[in-house]
C-alpha cells in the first residue's frame, strides 16, 4: 500500500514539475538577451547580438556610425547607468517569467495569425526614448527601464494612466500589440472619425487579450478600478458620446482624448479603446473572424455600429 501511494505521490509531483516548467502553459520560453547587461558592464555583445546592436544603433539615429564608437559611448551614457541598477534591483529577478510569457505570446501567434512572424531574437535595452517595445522584420528591441514599476520614482511625473502601464506585466501585452500593429496597421489615416479609431483600438484589445491570455483591464491598458468606472457607466457614457455628436468627429485631438490613458474633462481614461473593445466583441460573437476585425473593411465600415450591443 505504502509503495502504491509513494508511486502516485511521485506521480503527481512529476506531472507538477513538467507544468511548472513548461511555463504553465506548454509554451517554450523565448530568451531575452541581456544587452542592457552587457552595456553595463562594458562589453562588447558577442557576434550573435550584433543585429540586435545594429538595429539600436538604427533606432537611435546613429545607423552610419562605427559600431566600436557608438557602444563605447551608449555604455558610458547616463541612461545606462542611472537605469540599470534599477532593472535589476526591480525586475531582475522576474526576466525568466517574461522570457515564459513571450514564449506563450509567440507560440498563440503561430496558431491565431500564422501570417506574422514571431521575431528571431529578442534584446534588452536601456532606452532614454519613450518607445518601450522597438520591432524590425525580425528582431525585437525592449526597453527594460520602461517597465520598472508604477511606484517608480523616475516615473513620478505622469499621471496615473500612464504609470499602471510600466509594470513589468505589461511587456506581454506591449508585444503582442506591437506584433499586431507591425502587420495590420491603421490605414484610415489620421483625420477618420474617432469611430473608426476606436473600432482598430478596440480589435487590437480583443487580439491582445486573445494572444496573452491577460486580463481586461491589462489588455485595455488601464486600472481594475478604472476598467470598472467605465463598465458601471457605460451606458451613460456612450449617450453623452452620441449626443455630444463625438463619435463621427474627425479631429485628431478628440481622438486622441478618447483613446490615450488619462481621463479628459467628461470621460474616464481609455473610454475609446473600451468602447472599441465592445464593439469588436460584438462583431467577434457576429461570426466575424481576428484578422477581418482588424481590417480597414471592418473599421472603417459605415455599418460598424450595428456590432455594439
Amino acid at each position: 500500500m505504502n509503495g502504491i501511494y509513494n508511486m502516485l505521490t511521485g506521480t503527481v509531483v512529476l506531472l507538477f514539475s513538467v507544468f511548472l516548467f513548461s511555463g504553465c502553459s506548454g509554451h517554450e520560453a523565448v530568451e531575452i538577451y541581456r544587452m542592457d547587461s552587457a552595456a553595463f558592464s562594458g562589453e562588447m555583445p558577442d557576434s550573435a547580438a550584433l543585429d540586435g546592436l545594429e538595429l539600436w544603433k538604427i533606432y537611435c539615429g546613429r545607423g552610419e556610425e562605427s559600431t566600436d564608437s557608438f557602444w563605447t559611448e551608449y555604455c558610458g551614457s547616463n541612461a545606462v547607468k542611472v537605469f540599470y541598477p534599477d532593472v535589476v534591483e526591480r525586475i531582475g529577478s522576474r526576466i525568466p517569467a517574461m522570457e515564459r510569457e513571450l514564449g506563450k505570446v509567440k507560440g498563440e501567434l503561430a496558431k491565431k495569425f500564422p501570417e506574422i512572424e514571431f521575431p528571431k531574437a529578442v534584446y534588452a535595452v536601456i532606452s532614454p526614448y519613450s518607445q518601450s517595445v522597438m520591432l524590425s522584420d525580425s528582431i525585437m528591441l525592449i526597453a527594460l527601464n520602461h517597465y520598472l514599476g508604477a511606484d517608480y520614482p523616475g516615473y513620478e511625473g505622469m499621471v496615473a494612466g500612464q504609470k499602471v502601464l510600466k509594470s513589468p506585466e505589461n511587456v506581454q501585452t506591449d508585444v503582442a500589440e506591437a506584433l499586431l500593429r507591425s502587420n495590420y496597421g491603421f490605414t484610415g489615416g489620421d483625420w477618420a472619425s474617432a469611430l473608426s479609431k476606436m473600432a482598430d483600438e478596440g480589435a487590437v484589445v480583443l487580439g491582445v487579450k486573445n494572444l496573452t491570455g491577460c486580463r481586461l483591464e491589462e489588455a485595455v491598458g488601464t486600472t481594475y478600478e478604472n476598467l470598472k468606472l467605465l463598465e458601471d457607466n457605460e451606458k451613460d457614457i456612450w449617450k453623452n458620446m452620441i449626443e455630444s455628436q463625438l463619435i463621427y468627429n474627425s479631429s485628431p485631438r478628440i481622438s486622441d482624448e478618447l483613446l490615450k490613458p488619462y481621463p479628459t474633462k467628461r470621460y474616464p481614461s481609455r473610454t475609446g479603446r473600451y468602447i472599441g473593445y465592445k464593439i469588436a466583441e460584438g462583431a467577434r460573437r457576429g461570426g466575424m473572424c481576428m484578422t477581418d476585425l482588424l481590417s480597414p473593411d471592418y473599421y472603417m465600415s459605415d455599418d460598424i455600429l450595428k456590432w455594439y450591443k
